[in-house]
């Protein structure tokens, strides 16, 4: 999941930059808060004492505590490419057609 965070992370700040598309801002904070999520719940996770933590690792696999955040970052991530692609898309439509593109 880490991979998959950090691999997304450079493409993600490309995207902050493109124009501030309220459909684009608001792909870029589910993502976020995503991550926000994920990483408060490794933290509780590791904060308890070793035993503790093996003990909760042996009665729930830790994939399956976070498998809905890791599903919810990888939907969130497609959806900021595909919200990306589609308003470079509108702007380029736009700038060709001569008219000006509002942010």
């Amino acid at each position: 999941m880490i991979q998959t965070i950090s691999d997304n992370l450079p493409r993600l700040s490309i995207y902050e930059k493109l124009n501030h598309d309220p459909a684009l801002q608001t792909a870029l904070l589910n993502i976020y808060t995503d991550v926000v999520e994920f990483s408060v719940r490794i933290f509780q996770y590791l904060k308890h004492p070793t035993i503790v933590r093996l003990s909760k690792l042996l009665a729930t696999s830790l994939k399956k505590d976070l498998g809905d955040i890791i599903r919810r970052i990888r939907e969130h991530a497609r959806d900021v490419e595909n919200t990306a692609v589609a308003s470079e898309l509108l702007r380029a439509a736009k700038f060709r057609d001569g008219i000006p593109f509002e942010l």
